[in-house]
């Protein structure tokens, strides 16, 4: 059985459940108030009469029916949601202009990667983001992440020290903007706009030169991720000197 045909069968069953505990809570409320409503009825409690206690187990019975349906429709709801991506980040529709994504995420030229203490550096990628299309994009969040080729991540190779000089370091650069606009502080891109931000992130330092790739996704309201990527630069050598 196709999973579409299991989920409409599940739709029945739940929705056919939930009818039936609210035609047995009916049917047992109208017991209840006929027996409470009675003419002539004897001064004894209530819930001693017969009719009495049909029409509470009817609505005991009902909810029942009905919560457990109601518990089917949800759980179903549940195990249908999408699932978050959780490595690579996939692109968005191409809805923009001549069929562009409608984010176009690019990280310009003047990036840089700054030494902080032995074994870290902190990246500050200028990232330019565009809106393609005739509507306002809302931002829900921006990723980042980093090709180390194996290699222990920064944190595991600072010192404590280090790894709490390098966070205070960021957070101060960010506050006083000293690349300038922080990247998340936008939040949202008007339509035919073009911001650009800066996103600032530790990585590891190879004593050997060079700086790792690194990747900006920035994720939208709807859940699309748009990707921009800055390449691997090797470390720099020297011919040796001829004499």
């Amino acid at each position: 059985m196709k999973a579409k045909d299991r989920t409409g069968l599940s739709d029945k069953r739940s929705a056919a459940l939930i009818a039936a505990g609210s035609v047995t809570v009916t049917v047992g409320g109208a017991f209840i108030t006929v027996t409470a409503l009675e003419p002539g009825r004897p001064l004894a409690p209530i819930w001693v009469n017969a009719w009495f206690d049909i029409g509470f187990a009817c609505v005991i019975i009902g909810l029942i029916l009905a919560a457990f349906g109601l518990y089917m429709n949800f759980s179903r709801q549940e195990r249908t949601l999408p699932a978050v991506e959780a490595t690579e980040p996939r692109l968005g529709p191409a809805t923009g202009r001549l069929g562009l994504p409608p984010l176009v995420v690019n990280i310009l030229a003047d990036s840089r990667f700054v030494s902080w203490r032995n074994s870290t550096m902190i990246a500050a990628l200028h990232v330019e983001i565009e809106n393609t299309t005739e509507k306002e994009i809302l931002i829900d969040g921006y990723e980042f992440t980093c090709d180390n080729e194996g290699q222990p991540l920064w944190d595991h190779r600072a010192s404590n020290d280090e790894r709490i000089s390098v966070l205070q370091e960021i957070k101060r650069r960010d506050e006083c903007h000293e690349h300038g606009q922080p990247l998340q502080n936008f939040t949202r891109i008007a339509s035919r706009n073009r911001i650009s931000g800066w996103f600032l992130m530790p990585v590891s330092r190879n004593p050997g030169g060079g700086t790792p790739g690194c990747k900006i996704a920035v994720r939208d309201v709807l859940g699309n991720r748009y990707l921009a990527k800055l390449p691997r630069q090797e470390p720099r050598t020297y011919d040796p000197v001829s004499g």
